[in-house]
This record gives C-alpha cells, structure tokens and sequence, in this order.
C-alpha cells in the first residue's frame, strides 16, 4: 500500500475548493409546464457565462455558453451567441427569468429561491 503525504492531501483538497469557487450562480429558476417543465441555471464559471437545463419529465440536461449584453432598452441580458432567432434571456427586476428571441417573450420562469 502507498503512503500518500499529508502535503500531497492538502494541495488536492486546496485544488478542489478552488475548482468549485470559482462557479459563481447568478440565478435559479423553474418553469412548471407539464409538457416543458425544466429547472434553468445560469452561472458564471472561469469567466465564461453559461446555461443549465434540466427537463422534468425525463430528466434530460442540456447546457449552453451564453454571452452578457445590453438590449436597446439598455437592460442586461443574455444572448444564445450565432441563433438565427436571436434567442436571449432577461432577468426581471423581480428576478423572474424571461426566456425571449426576437419576436418576443416565449416564456417566464420563476426563481427557484
């Protein structure tokens, strides 16, 4: 059996901790639909800004890269970067999450806490 250093431990965990600070959450949400009900996450990880799904009714996941705008109205938002429908999404001043392309809202979800 090999002996592993208490120096070598620490650095691991020292590694771990910093691996997982790094993911900074910026929102939770939910949208309760019983065809397309899913949980969203956007967070910001190794200075890239990204989105978390996870469906309902099969457990299915998804994830993308998004990218922090200003709309014309000048509020933040953030962008699905090269979609032909310019999906985006807003975060409302009373944190709901509007889920939009460029025709409009497509949905609302609701915060998570």
């Amino acid at each position: 059996m090999k002996k592993i250093s208490i120096p070598l431990i620490l650095f691991s965990l020292f590694i771990s901790t910093q691996a997982l600070a790094e993911k900074k959450i910026i929102g939770e949400w939910v949208v309760n639909d019983i065809h397309a009900g899913r949980n969203i996450e956007i967070y910001k990880e190794d200075g890239q800004i990204y989105l978390f799904r996870k469906f309902h009714n099969d457990g299915s996941k998804s994830g993308y890269r998004l990218i922090k705008a200003t709309n014309n109205s000048g509020e933040i938002i953030y962008k699905l970067p090269n979609s032909y429908m310019e999906d985006h999404y807003l975060i409302t001043e009373n944190n709901k999450l509007q889920i939009r392309d460029k025709l409009g809202v497509i949905d609302v979800a609701q915060p998570l806490k």
